[in-house]
């Protein structure tokens, strides 16, 4: 049977111009899509390709042309699942490039529209490992879940996908169900009652410790473990742990089945960074024989920002790098892996440095031990005047500059617990008339910096920058110094009058 050609649809986004051409040929679906990027941010490093409930993809083939004529081709690898739908991550992609996705697939479950999400109102989490348990893919701690979930009102449908990976997957309950290797379809019964639903899967735990948010009323029971939390309000029962909402929080598992775990992610980690460090990437020629002072720690931030953009994969952990070498060969990097690069470029210099996961300010505190939301990576880098800090992830930092989220921000670390305060952020406005003049110093110039390399490079940025502090119809006058990390910026604009 031909293919009948059925959707060709051009997509624009800010730095990305994307064509979907969808078919069909009997029961094979078939989608081609043709991307180019353009100058500016790049947001189509994350191409979401179907709707799980339509779509049952079986083959995925992405291939990137980059602008110096190279070409990269991934397979299903870079395919994952996400909120019900299929995903391809292309961190690779740069300004410039071209890039191509060819997919296959078969229908999807095919329910009916997701009219109110399933309210969860019980978890119960069950451990089982043998007597040394390791956690992580391809260990041997497996996590039995069930879910009991409610759906308010009759004519309620809610969709609940299985985690990738998952197995034995299964649902029941006292209303409708269907059930898909994907999921399942629940909805309400014919007698008008909000039914309950148990969902339920067996899969690999991930980690010696997990983050936990709970809604009001809700329950989470933990089997068969012992642990150390924070956050949320933790009894014993029959035996068992339990934490009742509402609230969040995070845990670390100190024993499975009796079997102590031990308290060992910090060492892990440093284990890996130095793993992945050897064989150590050269810093290059052009500091060869170089006799570096503090000064030239630009250049060497200059040189991994222009190696290095920042990017990550689905499922992957923040703090388990790849190696040095595959990282700087891909082009993307997370700030751990970024972080880690730079340390060892200046560590070629002379200088001692060290790179230190942190936890945004604004993500709390987490159990000590565990390894958890630790997205963030600086570099304390050790000079004649005391310690400077570098942020090789964030594009608009200079030397001494970090992502502004980040300062006060938790570490896992065992040089310090806790990111210093902020340094002096300043937001200084005077307005003569219609003429608005606005000076940012310190952070606060930094976000701005960063605001503006999110938006697109053409003819709109000007009046979206003066938008930004002179409102709608705003028009900028001059901008002074943000180009110049570091540096304070002056933006000079005209408002509306205002009659």
């Amino acid at each position: 049977m031909i293919a009948t050609l059925l959707v060709a649809a051009q997509v624009a986004a800010a730095g990305c111009d994307v064509t979907r051409t969808e078919s069909w040929a009997g029961d094979e679906y078939r989608l081609r899509i043709d991307g180019a990027v353009g100058l500016g941010p790049v947001p189509c490093r994350t191409v979401v390709l179907a709707q799980m409930n339509e779509i049952d993809v079986s083959s995925m083939k992405a291939t990137i042309r980059h602008w110096d004529g190279a070409r990269t081709v991934f397979r299903e690898a870079r395919l994952s699942r996400s909120a019900g739908e299929w995903v391809a991550s292309l961190p690779e992609l740069k300004a410039d490039d071209r890039f191509s996705i060819r997919v296959r697939g078969k229908p999807g479950p095919g329910w009916r529209p997701e009219r109110e999400p399933a309210q969860v109102i019980e978890r119960t989490l069950r451990w089982e490992g043998p007597r040394k348990p390791t956690f992580g893919p391809g260990g041997t701690v497996l996590v039995i879940h069930k879910q009991v979930v409610r759906l308010i009102g009759p004519s309620a449908v809610a969709h609940v996908w299985f985690p990738e990976g998952s197995q034995e997957p299964h649902c029941d309950g006292s209303g409708t169900f269907r059930i898909h290797a994907l999921g399942c379809e629940l909805s309400g019964s014919e007698q008008g009652e909000e039914p309950l639903f148990t969902v339920g899967w067996v899969a690999h735990s991930p980690s010696s410790s997990f983050a936990f948010e709970l809604a009001d009323g809700e329950q989470l029971t933990l089997e068969n473990v012992d642990v150390e939390a924070v956050g949320g309000s933790l009894e014993s029962v029959e035996g068992k742990l339990r934490l009742t909402g509402p609230g969040s929080g995070s845990a670390r598992i100190t024993s499975v089945g009796g079997i102590a775990v031990p308290d060992n992610a910090l060492e892990e980690v440093n284990r890996g960074s130095r793993v992945q460090s050897m064989p150590e990437p050269s810093i290059g020629l052009d500091f060869k024989g170089v006799e570096a002072e503090a000064r030239d720690l630009g250049a060497v931030l200059d040189l991994v920002k222009s190696q290095v953009h920042r990017g990550r994969l689905p499922g992957s952990h923040p703090l388990k790098p790849r190696s040095l070498m595959k990282v700087r060969k891909s082009g993307w990097a997370t700030p751990y892996e970024s972080a880690l690069l730079l340390t060892r470029y200046v560590e070629q210099l002379g200088f001692k440095a060290e790179a230190i996961p942190v936890r945004p300010s604004g993500a709390g505190a987490v159990v000590d031990g565990a390894p958890l939301g630790f997205t963030g990576a600086v570099v304390r880098v050790a000079t004649e005047n005391g310690f400077v800090w570098m942020d090789p992830s964030c594009a608009a930092c200079a030397v001494g500059e970090i992502d502004p989220p980040l300062w006060s921000g938790m570490t896992f670390s065992d040089l310090l617990s806790q990111l210093p305060e902020p340094p002096e952020s300043k937001v200084e406005q005077v307005l003569a008339g219609r003429r608005l003049e606005v000076r940012l110093v310190g952070p606060a110039a930094t976000r701005l910096r960063q605001t503006i390399m999110s938006m697109p490079r053409d003819a709109t940025r000007g009046r979206r920058i003066a938008e930004l502090f002179g409102g709608l119809g705003a028009e900028l006058d001059s901008m002074e110094g943000t180009s110049r990390l570091g540096e304070p910026i002056v933006i000079r604009v005209e408002t509306q009058s205002r009659k």
